[in-house]
């Protein structure tokens, strides 16, 4: 029955009537002027402190500036995390209190770091509005002076994904669509247990992943489910996507198509019966395959455009989710059975001539073909309808010219009106080679690099005149070198075959047409056994000392070039004194 105050900030006149809750507790409000650390006592009706009280200090915080960077929703299920921006007026007070999310009248633990507050949402209450007011309590008390705003929205959920059927090499973009697939940051996608890259499409309001690159074996199709990571939860898409061998194309036949023919062969790797196969012609006619076997298709021809196709040139794919294109290198031609050419192969050779022309297309049996390169004319040797060869004709060019190129075209009875084009290039630049070394062990590996300002010539002429790969291939003596292959569009490299027991020099030839044609370039090879140590006199020096190091062993030849060397440290000329 006793009326007791609070007073605030040590008896300046702040008073508020306390509320008495029990005998030991009593509750008043706030009324201080000032901000920071005050004075808290309890005083009776007249102010007068009561004996025995003992004074306390508070913290008189102001209230704060509440804000967020994104717009405010979350699946009515709750569990999302959302951030929220807070003033730093209270900072050190922050880390000693208790702070909380207010969403509506339901109030959620939060944490605090630096001014940013992070807490859960809370599920929503059903037959409640979905728009609620949310703030921030500090100790269960107002500490926002502003209001904001959450939305409850339907839980997301998937529908769709496209497409279902993609392959181990990853790489593919899954378009998954549903309901409320809205992102407020980061999205992330799971096939099974492979983790990898979302994104949300603004165009078509829906998110799209990234399939990842998968191992595996051999014909074996994999069922991964697909989940999604947004706004802070995984969400299970209750759907699968399968992941298959890739596909790759080897060869067509019939390349050539008349009316007679229904459908042509792919031979490749990657089919399986189980998904399904999609045959594209042209980028707008399509059939489905009929899987052979895992290395054969069969794709139905799309007829009905056959007469307007003549003898134009088709592309040709095949897809498993009409997303991903596997295309074909190798083009389609309809023909009215008349002769045809397609391609020749190889596109490039010597100057002096005889190099042996594998030409395609479509050549009847009984036909008297030739072939005419340029304005020289050679004979054809059938071998089937789809292939016949020729041997190029010498053509003589300046010995200041490096590359020329010519039509290449078949006759039957007429020329046909296709042709091909073939690169013949100079080999007067075969006695102005450098080569980066002449000699090497027996047993192989030695390294050499063959230029030269000619050899750029030709081989840069070759890549603009025709744009044309060269496939270079080096020989010494008969025997083969390994990994030959063209170095910066200026120089080739190779590695030095074997020689069992035969310590002679060999001549070294060049083709630039991967082997049909060798021409030799005017050097020899020294072969030697390969030199063994047998003894280092001295085996310890001082490390600023200046030494002669003597290496006894075997197989020591008079080279100019022989050097020592020292670990990572340095390489230093050696002088061979004898074998």
């Amino acid at each position: 029955n006793v009326t007791i105050k609070c007073s605030f900030g040590n008896g300046h006149g702040d008073f508020s009537l306390a509320k008495v809750v029990s005998s030991t507790r009593a509750s008043c409000p706030v009324v201080a002027r000032t901000l920071g650390y005050i004075g808290l006592s309890v005083v009776t009706s007249d102010n007068m402190r009561i004996s025995g009280a003992k004074a306390a200090e508070i913290y008189n915080h102001p209230l704060v500036a509440v804000t967020a960077n994104k717009t405010l929703f979350g699946s009515d299920a709750g569990g999302q995390e959302i951030e929220l921006l807070i003033s730093s007026e209270a900072d050190e007070l922050l880390e000693h209190s208790a702070i909380g999310c207010l969403f509506g009248h339901r109030s959620v633990p939060a944490t605090v770091t630096r001014s940013v507050v992070k807490c859960m949402t809370p599920p929503w209450e059903p037959q409640t509005p979905r728009n609620v007011t949310l703030t921030v309590n500090l100790n269960g008390m107002e500490f926002s002076k502003n209001v904001l705003n959450f939305e409850y929205i339907e839980a997301p959920r998937v529908t769709k994904i496209h497409p279902v059927y993609v392959s181990t090499s990853g790489g593919t973009h899954v378009v998954v669509s549903g309901v409320n697939l809205l992102p407020m940051g980061r999205v992330s996608c799971r096939f099974g247990n492979h983790q990898t890259y979302g994104y949300f499409d603004s165009t078509l309001i829906s998110v799209a992943c990234l399939t990842p690159s998968i191992d595996q074996r051999e014909g074996e199709i994999y069922a991964y489910p697909l989940f999604l990571f947004l706004n802070g939860i995984w969400i299970d898409s209750e759907q699968k996507v399968y992941f298959h061998e890739p596909i790759h194309i080897e060869s067509l036949a019939p390349r050539v198509i008349s009316h007679s023919v229904e459908s042509i062969l792919v031979h490749g790797s990657g089919f399986s019966a189980v998904i399904p196969i999609h045959c594209q012609f042209n980028h707008s006619s399509w059939s489905t395959a009929v899987i052979i076997s895992n290395k054969t298709a069969k794709c139905p021809l799309p007829m009905d455009k056959a007469t307007e196709l003549i003898g134009e040139e088709l592309s040709f794919s095949l897809t498993t989710n009409k997303v991903d294109f596997i295309k074909s290198p190798y083009p389609l031609r309809y023909s009215n059975d008349d002769m045809y050419l397609t391609h020749i192969n190889p596109k490039i050779g010597p100057s002096f001539g005889g190099t042996r022309i594998d030409v395609y297309g479509y050549f009847k049996k009984n036909a008297k073909m030739k072939c005419m390169f340029g304005d020289k004319t050679t004979r054809a040797i059938y071998l089937s309808n789809n292939h016949i060869q020729c041997i190029s004709s010498p053509i003589f060019m300046e010995e200041s010219g490096r590359v020329m190129i010519v039509n290449v075209s078949v006759s039957g009875s007429h020329f046909l009106q296709q042709s091909a084009g073939f690169i013949y290039y100079s080999t007067h630049f075969s006695n102005d080679m450098e080569i980066s070394t002449t000699h090497g062990v027996t047993s192989g590996g030695t390294m050499v690099t063959i230029g030269g300002k000619h050899l750029t010539d030709v081989l840069d002429g070759i890549k603009n005149i025709g744009n044309v790969a060269v496939t270079p291939v080096v020989k010494f003596g008969t025997n083969l070198a390994s990994n030959s292959r063209v170095l910066d569009s200026n120089s080739i490299v190779c590695n030095a075959p074997s020689r069992d027991g035969d310590f002679s020099s060999v001549p070294i030839y060049l083709s630039l047409n991967g082997g049909v044609d060798f021409f030799p370039l005017n050097r020899q090879f020294h072969y030697y056994e390969k030199p063994s140590i047998t003894k280092i006199v001295p085996l310890a020096i001082e490390a600023e000392e200046i030494v002669e190091i003597i290496i006894y062993g075997n197989n020591f030849l008079p080279l100019i070039d022989a050097s020592c060397v020292l670990g990572s440290l340095s390489t230093v000329r050696a002088e061979v004194i004898s074998d």
